[in-house]
């Protein structure tokens, strides 16, 4: 074996726990970008998920008083709005709308 080929597997000798720790680092690092990635990404879902659910509380809400509207049959034209004053106001609502 001549000379240089031992001083270069010397050196790929002394190279390699670094080569080692530097790929563990970069994998321990993948992987912490991923579950922050992934907890960002439930957070936001659910936050979603709520937002959704609310509007369709609000509809629900907002159906259940014209089916109790009388004036508001299948066949008859909307009401004025001044007769909805009201009923208008047993509607909750829990998060104002910009």
């Amino acid at each position: 074996m001549s000379l240089t080929t031992r001083i270069l597997l010397l050196v790929l000798l002394a190279l390699a726990p670094a080569l080692a720790i530097q790929g563990y680092n970069e994998h321990a690092l993948r992987a912490s970008r991923d579950d922050a990635v992934r907890a960002d990404t439930m957070a936001t879902a659910r936050t979603v998920a709520e937002d959704l659910a609310q509007v369709a509380e609000t509809l629900r809400q907002a159906l259940n008083f014209v089916a109790q509207d009388a004036s508001y049959g299948p066949w008859s034209p909307p009401a004025a709005p001044s007769t909805c004053a009201g009923p208008s106001a047993t509607i909750r609502t829990s998060r104002s709308w910009p």
